[in-house]
This record gives structure tokens, sequence and C-alpha cells, in this order.
């Protein structure tokens, strides 16, 4: 119901449900589509799993420029708290030495 009512919290973990099936039948396009309504909410978090999806290149086509984006928006978005922020710089590393 809140991800319905537009909260990016629970749009991102409804997101992470539908990605894991857990509580919920395991589906990778609807997993995208909460995941994508975080994003345009500008939750870090979002950001970040919508670019490692792209970079990765296993639950969507990779896609560098759109890593590159999306990571770059999760590094000017996030808290200093956020718990994937060494995995964020590491990425980020990885994407500039692609060039």
């Amino acid at each position: 119901m809140a991800a319905q009512q537009g909260i990016a919290q629970a749009q991102f973990n409804l997101g992470v449900m539908y990605f894991n099936g857990e509580g919920v039948g395991q589906d990778v396009d609807e997993a995208i589509s909460w995941i994508e309504k975080a994003v345009r909410q500008d939750m870090a978090i979002a950001q970040y799993t919508l670019g490692m999806f792209y970079q990765d290149g296993k639950v969507m086509e990779q896609d560098l420029e759109s890593a590159r984006h999306w990571l770059n928006q999760a590094a000017l978005n996030h808290s200093p708290e956020d718990d994937f922020l060494d995995d964020l710089t590491r990425r980020i590393k990885l994407l500039i030495t692609d060039n």
C-alpha cells in the first residue's frame, strides 16, 4: 500500500521483494519497475541498484553509459551512513578505467 502511495523506501523494498521472490512471486520486470519509481525520487540505494544492474548486464542489457549515470546519481544523493558506499566507489572506478 505504501509503495502505491509513492513512498520511495516502500517502492524500493517492494522491488527487492519481487527481485528475490520474497512474499511475492519472483518477477524481475516488476522488480525493475518498482525500483525505477524509487529512482525517480532520487533514492540513492535505488539509483545504485539500477546502475549496478546496467553495469553487470545480468538483470538488464549491459549499458555502461546508463550505469555511469545512475552510479554517479547515487554518489550525489547518498548519505554517509549508507552501507553500499565502498561498492559504489569500486564500481565508479571500474567505469572510469573502462573508458
